[in-house]
């Protein structure tokens, strides 16, 4: 009897403890399932948020953009009014807007040769270094050669000055979309004429101006030429140093004073045009809108 009712009890056991590990097996593989479904649809918020964050950082980048084309443009038309009223100084009164030999004297009466009409010379106003804010640009003409300038300049409301961002030579200045100015020097006595002798300015965003802080220089660089035409005007017989420099027979040869080039050593056509890929690249050449300076054009300026 006893005996039977052990074997029982051990049948009994063991059907429960069967059932119970179904039953585990069971719960087990339905939390599975339940975190593989979680998983699954966790994923869709997540895409969901991700969307939203990016449709709202599109408007807040849009508002702010917006924002701070209102705050420019508002910015832009007090300086125009600035712009404007300097204008009307120098036509009158022949008043710079700033000394016209900053560091040297504070004398604001810039030269004018007699001869000359005020009309002569030229102004733009555009933001010519692509920072937002506009800049006036005075091309100065009616006096001697050494008098001449043309003079990007800036009104700062914060400090109440004027700032140069740069003066350079008023002829043939070239103005490019990426920060390269290319300015034509006064004189060619001394270099051939293939391409005229110009100086190099960029500029720089953090100093909001084109100039050097090099010791000697106030610019980036500076280029000219020698060609057959410069020996030939002068009767000179060409020199080896051309000759060799020129195995292409391009019939011009280049000095290049500027990083990475060695201002005494002379380069051949081709590697003067890598030069200028290398400077100006696929920038675009600025159609500064320059107007003449009459009273009706300054009135104009809104």
């Amino acid at each position: 009897m006893l005996c039977s009712d052990m074997n029982r009890y051990k049948e009994i056991n063991r059907t429960v403890m069967v059932y119970m590990l179904t039953v585990i097996i069971s719960s087990l593989a339905a939390c599975y399932r339940m975190e593989d479904d979680w998983k699954e649809t966790s994923e869709i918020p997540a895409t969901e948020i991700s969307v939203t964050t990016s449709e709202h950082n599109a408007v807040t980048e849009e508002t702010s953009i917006q924002n701070q084309s209102e705050e420019t443009t508002k910015d832009n038309s007090y300086l125009h009014q600035v712009y404007k009223e300097a204008l009307l100084d120098l036509y009158t009164d022949l008043i710079w807007p700033m000394p016209v030999y900053p560091g040297y004297s504070d004398e604001r009466i810039v030269e004018f040769l007699e001869g000359y009409e005020v009309t002569d010379n030229y102004f733009a106003i555009i933001d010519i270094d692509n920072d937002g804010t506009d800049e006036l640009i005075i091309d100065w003409l009616t006096t001697s050669v050494a008098g001449w300038k043309c003079e990007v300049l800036e009104y700062d409301e914060s400090t109440d000055e004027w700032i140069s961002e740069v003066r350079v030579h008023p002829y043939d200045t070239a103005y490019y979309d990426n920060g390269i100015i290319l300015s034509n020097n006064y004189h060619n006595q001394n270099c051939g004429n293939t391409v005229w002798p110009y100086f190099i300015y960029i500029y720089d965003p953090y100093k909001d101006s084109y100039y050097s802080d090099d010791e000697y220089y106030d610019n980036y660089g500076f280029v000219c030429c020698y060609d057959l035409e410069f020996f030939a005007l002068r009767g000179l017989d060409i020199p080896d140093w051309f000759t060799e420099t020129d195995a292409e027979n391009a019939g011009v040869v280049y000095q290049i004073r500027y990083e990475g080039y060695d201002p005494e050593s002379y380069y051949s056509q081709s590697e003067y045009d890598a030069f200028w890929y290398e400077l100006v690249g696929q920038a675009n050449r600025i159609d500064v809108p320059f107007v003449s300076f009459t009273l009706d054009n300054i009135n104009e300026i809104e």
